[in-house]
């Protein structure tokens, strides 16, 4: 990945500093995944990033929209450029998991998935 541009964004593991909400919007373009980061709002179009979870890993087709490392508490979507959300980890690192369940629950939610790195 020596020429691959990431989007790094930081997500609070504190519930006043984090917000998320999902949009599926089915029949349209594809499901959404929407954060209040700390850089602002973002919006994943998770249909896209499963396109080009496919192209990347080399498959006809995939639910795979990010890849997780838990040990790392980041999500990196293929998305173009690829956009990392990392969550900080705080002084309460239970916290900071719960944060990063329920992101990969969202996603999973949506009928996507995620693969694990960790």
């Amino acid at each position: 990945m020596p020429n691959e541009q990431l989007f790094v964004l930081a997500v609070s593991a504190y519930p006043a500093d984090y917000h998320r909400t999902a949009h599926p919007r089915l029949g349209a373009e594809g499901d959404f995944l929407s954060l209040q980061c700390r850089e602002g709002d973002v919006q994943i179009d998770l249909k896209e990033c499963a396109k080009n979870a496919a192209r990347e890993l080399g498959f006809p087709d995939t639910h795979c929209v990010a890849d997780r490392d838990v040990t790392a508490f980041e999500f990196i979507f293929y998305t173009e450029p690829k956009t990392i959300l990392r969550i900080h980890r705080g002084i309460f690192e239970r916290l900071s998991y719960a944060r990063f369940c329920e992101l990969d629950h969202t996603v999973r939610r949506c009928g996507y998935s995620t693969r694990d790195l960790s």
